[in-house]
């Protein structure tokens, strides 16, 4: 499998022809989705404007999986299946299950807000998701996790992404994400220093990718 790093948290899954885009929200513009194509589907983990983009989904018009509110959202003719925690959705060959992801106490409003444990050829990928408070992740082990570093109160800061993914005993290739609107510029690069030791930081810059 190939991982290839987009903007924000917006990262695609490749294997064998297929491609799956996740959490391309307003930090992609649209025109750039065409070039993503052939893109199979498309998983949307929480309807934040960071992460969801109605725009995006009809600009390249393939099947979609997302939480129930951002489903609501979408025209009828999207190819639109839902998301429920603990339960597999198969899409474009990608088995995808949505985990518990407490965005924390910064929130206007309650949404639907996900992880996601992505799996496919018999690679697993842990994308924690936007998680401020540090939420029981799920069963290993993992080929690759995924983990915002931002800070701010809406997701981890450096200290505690590196905290969760010891609690985790995750030892293996960490990229960090969620980084197109860091309020403390130098926070990704914190936590790859600190990572020396835990597990195998892996920085990605949009366009840049990595086998899992």
């Amino acid at each position: 499998m190939k991982l290839i790093r987009s903007e924000h948290s917006a990262f695609i899954l490749e294997s064998e022809g297929r491609r799956l885009g996740v959490d391309f929200g307003i930090f992609t513009p649209p025109e750039k989705m065409l070039e993503l194509v052939p893109l199979r589907a498309l998983c949307v983990s929480h309807g934040h404007s960071d992460h969801f983009s109605e725009v995006n989904i009809c600009a390249v018009g393939v099947p979609v999986a997302a939480p129930a509110d951002v489903v609501a959202l979408l025209p009828e003719s999207v190819e639109a299946n839902t998301l429920r925690l603990g339960t597999v959705t198969l899409l474009e060959g990608f088995a995808i299950t949505p985990t518990p992801a407490n965005h924390g106490p910064r929130l206007t409003r309650p949404i639907e807000n996900y992880g996601l444990v992505i799996e496919r050829a018999g690679r697993r990928i842990y994308y924690v998701g936007d998680m401020a408070v540090a939420t029981p992740p799920p069963n290993g082990p993992f080929d690759l996790v995924l983990v915002p570093v931002e800070g701010g109160g809406f997701v981890f800061d450096p200290e505690q992404a590196i905290a969760f993914i010891r609690a985790m005993d995750h030892r293996g290739m960490v990229v960090p994400i969620h980084d197109g609107d860091l309020p403390e510029p130098g926070c990704i690069e914190r936590f790859a220093q600190l990572a020396e030791g835990v597990c195998k930081a892996v920085v990605l810059r949009t366009g840049e990718s990595l086998k899992v």
